[in-house]
């Protein structure tokens, strides 16, 4: 695991995918930049509203402010932490990590589906890293997994510099929607039992000749507040603007390939269903 404990962890040009095929459709998102939020510009404020209220994705230019670059060391970070001990880690020493019981809240523990014979996972494999259990107030006994343990301070690291993002986008947001100064800040705070963590998803590679499942991560809505995602493969996909159920293939949109963004300093924000239901459907996410 001492492979990436230099400065070149955050290098990630390792993982940059293979630019797609010119005839793939891909999603046209608009760039909103940190820094301009963080210096209340109103034209970007204005922007970031726009956004939120069409179909919430976005790309976050944090690289324009200190805050965001170190996030996006630390996401570097988690990133190799699961390159690093995924592969290496006995499946029944992984999945002994349990998700939270009683509560349908997958916001700490290991997930796989399917696993092959050689004990890797057939199409993907995840582990959580709640936010509550190293921030709450109270003490809650918690502990992450020996194999996990090593890279704590950098997961808290993570989570407090995206909260601190996630509250920038939330109070640009209560102003837009005309509620009251806190509305959505103070209950979005880093000591709350939130239920937020950090997800960290691998995909083995595929033999040739094997089964391929063709979705591998099934899709899905997160029921959060606000989702940053970090990711270096192409292929993400979400449905046109219009299309609010099941819609043919034709209308899915990939969110990237590296031929059409700088894959490695655009984060993908989305803006997730638990919020339209609070603020009148004002705003939308996939």
């Amino acid at each position: 695991m001492s492979s990436f404990q230099d400065k070149s962890f955050s290098n990630m040009e390792d993982l940059y995918p293979v630019p797609f095929p010119d005839d793939v459709p891909i999603a046209k998102l608009e760039t909103i930049s940190l820094n301009k939020l963080l210096s209340n510009n109103e034209v970007e404020a204005q922007r970031l509203f726009n956004v939120c209220k069409g179909s919430g994705f976005f790309y976050l230019d944090m690289m324009d402010h200190e805050i965001g670059r170190k996030m996006w060391e630390d996401a570097c970070y988690a990133c190799r932490s699961g390159q690093a001990v995924l592969p290496i880690t006995p499946m029944t020493t992984k999945k002994a990590y349990k998700a939270r019981t009683g509560v349908k809240v997958l916001d700490r523990g290991y997930q796989t589906g399917a696993v092959n014979d050689d004990g890797q996972p057939r199409d993907s494999e995840m582990f959580m890293v709640p936010q509550t259990e190293f921030f709450s107030n109270e003490p809650l006994g918690f502990e992450l997994p020996p194999w996990l343990a090593p890279h704590e301070e950098r997961f808290k690291n993570a989570m407090s510099s995206g909260n601190i993002v996630a509250n920038v986008i939330l109070s640009i947001l209560e102003g837009k929607l005309e509620l009251p100064p806190g509305a959505l800040t103070n209950i979005h705070k880093l000591t709350d039992s939130s239920g937020d963590f950090i997800r960290v998803l691998r995909y083995p590679g595929t033999d040739l000749g094997a089964e391929i499942d063709p979705l591998r991560f099934p899709p899905h809505r997160d029921a959060v507040s606000i989702a940053i995602l970090f990711t270096w493969l192409g292929g993400l996909q979400i449905t046109d603007e219009e299309a609010a159920f099941a819609v043919p293939e034709s209308s899915w949109r990939i969110e990237w390939g590296h031929n059409k963004i700088k894959a490695l300093q655009d984060f993908i924000d989305k803006l997730q269903s638990a919020r339209a239901g609070k603020t009148e459907n004002l705003e939308r996410s996939w």
